[in-house]
């Protein structure tokens, strides 16, 4: 089971920010008021609040969050303890916990940006999906590194309204963000390597020269994960990825 809060930035809380700020541990407060902008303090804050009721309710203690560690690519986790990943866009927290897979999570308010600065790490069929309507045909998995630039939606052209391609944009970047945050690599794999299919699951390429990795495994090997999109806002994007399958994700109520 994988369990879902999230929370917001309201008044009541920018009311009440000090003494939220001085009911964390010194090191997170020291850390948060290390952000020259409010509005980052208030996000940062609301995301230790937000881990720190979520161990609550799995059963942990407060003082569980002192024992976060971080791995080589910057992603928390505590020896001994759940699963846990958090994400931020503007004033929106979101936290995923589970005690059986490695998960990932990633949100993003779903608005107008320069899409074109992200052409260049998206692959040609993607790029496609994202701007014109689409009839994404039965995925079929690669079976060797030699189709990795095939494409792998089968695509029906249709004009596309603009507001249709943020939604597709945002949709596909935190899907995609969700998978690297599950294998906690962050951005430092080529996101041209990670895909998604249409059956609610991901995978990327892991190839031997690829520094990240030290694989035994041959070089066509493909990392999968499993994708729950999540609804909390019609104006928020939220995609979870998990190693394992899992049968029951559990949105919890607004913390």
């Amino acid at each position: 089971m994988v369990k879902v809060y999230f929370s917001s930035v309201n008044k009541n809380y920018i009311n009440n920010f000090g003494w939220y700020l001085n009911s964390v541990p010194k090191p997170f407060k020291d850390k948060i008021m290390k952000y020259k902008f409010v509005k980052d303090r208030y996000i940062r804050l609301l995301g230790k609040l937000l881990l720190i009721e979520g161990f609550k309710r799995e059963g942990y203690e407060k003082d569980i969050i002192n024992k976060i560690e971080y791995n080589r690519y910057g992603k928390p986790y505590i020896i001994g303890g759940p699963n846990f990943n958090i994400s931020y866009t503007d004033d929106f927290v979101i936290g995923a916990f589970s005690l059986s897979t490695e998960l990932g999570i990633d949100i993003e308010r779903i608005r107008k940006i320069d899409l074109l600065q992200f052409k260049q790490v998206l692959r040609d069929d993607e790029w496609k999906f994202i701007n014109e309507k689409t009839i994404a045909n039965e995925f079929i998995e690669p079976k060797s590194s030699t189709n990795k630039d095939k494409n792998y939606f089968s695509l029906s052209s249709t004009f596309c309204e603009d507001e249709d391609r943020y939604k597709r944009f945002f949709d596909l970047w935190t899907k995609k963000e969700a998978i690297v945050k599950a294998y906690g690599i962050g951005l430092n794999i080529d996101l041209k390597e990670v895909f998604i299919n249409n059956k609610n699951y991901g995978f990327f390429h892991l190839c031997n020269n690829n520094k990240l990795f030290k694989t035994s495994e041959k070089r066509d090997a493909y990392s999968k994960c499993y994708l729950y999109k999540l609804k909390i806002h019609k104006n928020i994007s939220v995609n979870l990825a998990t190693k394992k399958q899992v049968f029951s994700v559990c949105k919890q109520t607004k913390l």
